[in-house]
């Protein structure tokens, strides 16, 4: 996958994190133990999905960086 590519879906990925981060800490202010469940389990895929797409990114700039 293309480096500018891959930082665009890191970028994505770091705004869904932050709004789902944003309404747990709401549930939390709230004190709403199911609403701080669900939306802590949602978090896990886009947190999954931004470890992919950073080693991903990693591992192409290692091998630009290796081609020097």
């Amino acid at each position: 996958m293309d480096i500018l590519v891959l930082a665009k879906r890191i970028g994505n990925l770091f705004i869904e994190v932050e709004e789902l981060t944003n309404q747990l800490a709401e549930a939390v202010d709230r004190q709403d133990e199911v609403s701080i469940n669900l939306v802590t389990a949602m978090r896990a895929e886009p947190i999954r999905k931004l470890a992919e797409a950073d080693g991903a990114l990693r591992e192409q700039l290692a091998e630009l960086g290796k081609g020097e």
